[in-house]
């Protein structure tokens, strides 16, 4: 239609009342083939009165193939789709759509997407490591592009398409593509943190070529750092020395009074005058060096959250190249060359945990140094980081729910609950069950959240029923741990998964689970 349309003489760059070009139109619906036509008959790249353009529509619907077509009749807009991530009137999600298709065009255009939202992410770091800057603004759009730039990195480039699976709207249309993987460990190997007395294997990855911008930041954020702990060695010496100066001058208050030799007139005067001056020199003193300390505290705090949110954009890009579950080396040592400074901020202002030291509640190697702090907030913002984490990136959905679909439903038998909810609940879709949860007893028609709050408590007490030979009371009786002769049950380790499936589901949807185990085997579960 649109070839025929031009044939005839159509008017390819006519606007409508909004002032809304065909290309424009084209864009707006992300369709692929339409656009390069237009483009090829020589189609001007226009806003509309509004000053939206062509390619703010195509990020704004995620039609990364359309965004494809414009750059490549137009390069510059490349650099304009890189700075939108700065944008927070963008949906991240869609930006993401957008750069993941691109990033998989070429290794080319891989390597240079990364390389430049790596520039995109210094340069904002660095506005936000200079404090004229507004920390709001420059935080969130750091750790936006951050986000972004791991994304697309652990997505990694694919082989180029031949162009015959593009439809009307290619944007819509599947394709088959072989992901390359890439390489980025180098080698496994034992590394030894003298600080941690931690060793295990774990990946060493290379400083990534399409990093090397963001390593100027990190450079910076380590001299910071530096400087802080410089500032806060001084400050503790000087509260020392102040400490002491103060106990000197409170010494000779509380000292028996002891008769003093008769002094001539002038020589008491004269003592006199020497011991004021002391006594000046010695107030000025400790003045001076509380001020220093005062001014310590100010820079502690106007620095805090800043280099807060750089230290996340950094273990961000560390995990990114990691194995999932796995710390990042480099990151593990940067902690322990940094740890005096983070408990300074971590215990002037504990919710940062919360706010951007996410890697003390996700790594049990770095939990272990803040675990006196950790404990000490409020478990209710514990739980609501732990869910916050769980759900990121889910879509909403009920703890229970009617699946349309009869066979998610649950069919247990209650008479053998524990064996007949192990064999369903194995055969189930993992997915589903993380999305909700549809629980029915044989022979009877009751469903509904109240015998879904009936499974759990039932299956509780089954799972440390002594018939399994699952788990063992401790000495004090109250709390279980693993039984070590469960192997006289020949099915003890499909059980034992069973069990782990079921405390993961309880966590998960919110369910109580009345049992209690040991602190030791909570600790193995977490890796501690």
């Amino acid at each position: 239609t649109v070839q025929c349309l031009l044939d005839s003489g159509a008017d390819i760059n006519r606007p409508n009342v909004s002032g809304a070009t065909p290309l424009y139109f084209a864009c707006s619906h992300g369709q692929r083939d339409t656009a390069q036509i237009l483009l090829m008959r020589g189609a001007k790249y226009l806003p509309d009165k509004n000053g939206i353009t062509p390619l703010d529509l195509c990020v704004q619907g995620g039609y990364g193939e359309t965004c494809e077509v414009l750059i490549q009749y137009h390069p510059r807009l490349f650099q304009t789709i890189i700075q939108m991530t700065q944008n927070e009137d963008l949906r991240e999600n869609m930006l993401r759509q957008v750069l993941e298709h691109l990033s998989q065009q070429s290794e080319v255009q891989y390597l240079k997407i990364l390389t430049s939202l790596a520039e995109v992410a210094t340069t904002n770091g660095h506005k936000l490591l200079s404090l004229s800057s507004n920390y709001e603004a420059q935080m969130k759009s750091l750790l936006r592009i951050v986000r972004i730039f791991c994304h697309v990195f652990r997505i990694g480039p694919s082989s180029p398409s031949n162009g015959n699976d593009m439809g009307y709207n290619g944007n819509k249309t599947p394709r088959s593509q072989v992901f390359k993987v890439r390489k980025v460990y180098d080698v496994v190997r034992k590394i030894d943190v003298k600080e941690m007395n931690f060793t295990k294997h774990a990946f060493i990855n290379q400083t990534s070529h399409e990093q090397e911008p963001l390593e100027l930041l990190w450079h910076s954020l380590d001299e910071w750092l530096v400087l802080i702990a410089t500032e806060l060695m001084k400050n503790k010496r000087d509260s020392a020395n102040i400490t002491s100066i103060l106990l000197k001058q409170k010494g000779p208050d509380h000292q028996d009074a002891a008769p003093t030799p008769s002094f001539a007139a002038a020589g008491t005067e004269g003592r006199k005058e020497l011991s004021a001056h002391a006594g000046e020199s010695k107030t000025y003193d400790v003045a001076g060096k509380q001020e220093a300390c005062a001014d310590c505290q100010d820079v502690i705090s106007m620095t805090a959250n800043r280099l807060s949110a750089v230290i996340q954009a950094f273990y961000m890009c560390c995990s990114c190249q990691m194995p999932q579950g796995m710390t990042s080396p480099r990151f593990i040592e940067f902690v322990c060359k940094h740890d005096d400074v983070l408990k300074c901020f971590v215990n002037r202002n504990p919710k940062i945990i919360f706010d951007h030291f996410h890697f003390l509640l996700e790594c049990p190697e770095l939990m272990s140094r803040f675990m006196h702090i950790i404990k000490a907030q409020p478990f209710k913002d514990r739980c609501e980081w732990f869910y916050e984490h769980l759900h990121a990136g889910q879509a909403d959905s009920d703890m229970v729910h009617r699946p349309v679909n009869e066979n998610d439903i649950l069919l247990v038998h209650r008479d053998s609950i524990f064996r007949s909810s192990c064999e369903v609940v194995s055969k189930a879709n993992c997915a589903k069950l993380k999305q909700g949860i549809a629980v029915r007893f044989h022979g009877e028609e009751g469903m509904g959240q109240g015998v879904v709050r009936e499974w759990f408590d039932i299956l509780s007490s089954e799972i440390v029923n002594p018939d399994y030979a699952l788990f063992t009371q401790s000495a004090d009786g109250t709390t279980f741990q693993p039984n070590s002769n469960s192997s006289v049950n020949p099915d003890h380790l499909n059980y034992f998964r069973f069990a782990g499936q079921i405390l993961g589901l309880a966590l998960n949807h919110r369910q109580l689970v009345n049992i209690y185990f040991t602190r030791s085997f909570y600790k193995h579960i977490l890796g501690m």
